[in-house]
């Protein structure tokens, strides 16, 4: 009896060994080559990169998910999904890939997860990433010619100008892509986003606001889109290459938005009211355009900036005929902390970096740093500013009036040039390239 019951046990010891092996062999089931970009290799950022595959597999392939990812393997640019490809056949899909904010997280690897009907694969390939140099070019300025007209003019780093074009339409707001090398323009009388190749001077797309209200309020560029406030009470997303609406956000009936923001996962919107003039934050998924949360305010906003925090926004207004700068937390929908400024109403606003603002109040230019709570003037000028706008690389800042343009030394505020004008004027796009 002891030796079968012992047969028994051994019989049983080969079996779930065999099941094993078999279990073992079954995990690997691809062999994956990666033929661009080669393993190892430099991609320089920001750029848009190829990547080819071929996969050999003895079985069905349900997907295959490419993306690029850090040391902790989190993914630094989205991940790009093949659904049902065909085996020993190349794979091909194309990434933008941004600037990266911190090199303290490499290796960097491009990872291919292969999925099966009842199991996965995951296979890494080494890269190296960094950043290309950024350059000055110089600056775009938009003025008021005529009625219904907005003109635009290139000013380079030693302000010679060059004439870029004159469009229809009363200026709104503008942005620009140094990536995509493409200026937007938003105008009101037509109702317009118009989008320019800075290198060919020409139109490439345009788009009209939606109904049932067709007019367009502001814009931001993000990424590989330009997001769009409406007063249909939507955002909308537009693909900064062909004006392809790549998103929508939930209609809010009630309200539409005056100023829009995009963050990591967001999009964050000062919405009125049509009905009784009160204010809402409104948040929706950067992904899906589905509303989050609303927050009400009790004032307008005359800016949104960035924090050092990925989810987390300055709203800058005024109210009661003061300033008013507060640090929304956007994913858990509320205040952190507000800071009241006492000598007046904020006209403009401009960000330094992740931590400090300017903001003008009548004639004067202020500091301020969010993290401290606490603001510091200037310089004070013979008129009162309409705009104000940071050069990071040269530390300047310009300073646009209703007729001239102040460029002045950061932080000395010391006057560097002056440029007068008889047109009035309405905007400034710093434009910057990567080398």
């Amino acid at each position: 009896m002891k030796s079968l019951a012992l047969v028994f046990v051994l019989f049983v010891v080969i079996v779930m060994g065999l099941i094993s092996c078999q279990k073992t062999e079954k995990m690997i089931e691809a062999d994956i080559e990666l033929i661009s970009p080669s393993e190892n290799s430099i991609i320089y950022l920001p750029d848009t990169l190829q990547i080819k595959l071929r996969i050999e597999a003895a079985g069905d392939i349900e997907s295959v998910k490419i993306s690029i990812v850090n040391s902790n393997y989190i993914s630094l640019f989205g991940t790009n999904t093949i659904n049902s490809p065909t085996a020993g056949k190349e794979i091909e899909t194309t990434m933008l890939l941004r600037i990266l904010q911190d090199y303290n997280d490499s290796p960097y690897k491009i990872r291919v997860k292969v999925k099966y009907p009842d199991n996965e694969q995951n296979t890494y390939f080494n890269i190296q990433l960094t950043n290309k140099p950024l350059a000055y070019k110089g600056f775009f300025l938009f003025s008021r010619p005529g009625i219904q007209l907005t003109n635009i003019v290139f000013y380079d780093q030693n302000l010679n100008d060059t004439a870029f074009t004159v469009s229809s339409g009363e200026y709104l707001d503008s942005d620009i892509s140094s990536f995509y090398e493409k200026l937007f323009l938003l105008t009101d009388t037509p109702a317009k986003l118009k989008t320019f190749s800075i290198v060919d001077q020409l139109t490439e797309w345009e788009a009209e606001p939606v109904f049932p209200n067709p007019e367009f309020t502001d814009i931001q560029i993000n990424e590989d889109r330009i997001y769009a406030g409406m007063e249909s009470g939507q955002v909308v997303g537009y693909s900064t290459l062909n004006g392809q609406q790549k998103l929508i956000t939930e209609m809010l009936s009630d309200s539409f938005p005056e100023k829009v923001f995009i963050l990591e996962e967001f999009i964050i919107g000062d919405f009125l009211s049509r009905m009784n003039g009160n204010r809402t934050l409104v948040t929706f998924y950067k992904e899906t355009g589905a509303k989050k949360h609303r927050q009400p305010i009790s004032f307008p906003v005359v800016s949104f900036a960035n924090t050092v925090y990925p989810d987390k926004v300055l709203v800058i207004g005024n109210e009661n005929q003061k300033g008013k700068i507060s640090l929304y937390n956007v994913l858990n929908n509320y205040f952190e902390n507000t800071h009241q400024i006492d000598t007046g109403e904020i006209i403009a606003v401009c960000e330094i970096n992740e931590e400090t603002i300017l903001f003008s109040i009548g004639r004067s230019v202020y500091l301020y740093h969010y993290k401290q709570s606490y603001s510091n003037w200037l310089a004070t000028f013979d008129d009162t500013p309409a705009n104000i706008y940071f050069e990071h690389i040269s530390q300047q800042l310009i300073v646009q009036f209703e007729k001239r343009l102040s460029i002045l030394k950061f932080p000395g505020m010391d006057e560097v040039t002056r440029l007068n004008f008889e047109k009035t004027l309405k905007g400034v796009q710093l434009y910057y390239q990567y080398d």
